[in-house]
């Protein structure tokens, strides 16, 4: 598996003749993508970018909101953690994210498992005015 050097922008790549895949829809495929509105998609193959596009003004160097793929991608993380052994979703989270992780009490972040990340019901009002989560 392949994995982006460390301390580096650079992001391997694949080509579509490489996948053998028809590169002749891929305007199709763009134009499909672009009447959606995001403002990015990416294809990637075995850890390598095959496609990436930006739209709505948008460019890989902004920070971009992932919401629900980050959401499926850490939930999936986490589930090979726990059958690996590393955590147990039914314990608190604060043995992960430590004490004062929230504006809570200690015993209150005590009572918050990391199941309730996952479910949504840690009870927390996320009104955030940062979204970008690089401020506590």
């Amino acid at each position: 598996m392949y994995f982006p050097p460390i301390d580096s922008n650079t992001w391997g790549t694949i080509s579509l003749s490489d996948l053998e895949w028809n590169e002749g829809s891929l305007q199709s495929l763009i134009n499909f993508v672009e009447e959606k509105g995001p403002k990015a998609f990416i294809i990637l193959k075995n850890s390598k970018i095959a496609i990436k596009w930006y739209g709505n003004g948008f460019t890989q160097n902004q920070n971009h909101t992932w919401n629900c793929a980050g959401k499926t991608l850490s939930a999936f993380t986490i589930r090979i953690a726990q059958t690996e052994g590393y955590l147990d979703i039914n314990e608190s989270s604060s043995l992960y994210l430590r004490n004062n992780w929230s504006n809570l009490t200690d015993t209150q972040e005590e009572n918050i498992t990391i199941r309730h990340h996952f479910t949504m019901t840690t009870g927390l009002d996320y009104n955030a005015t940062k979204t970008y989560c690089t401020e506590r």
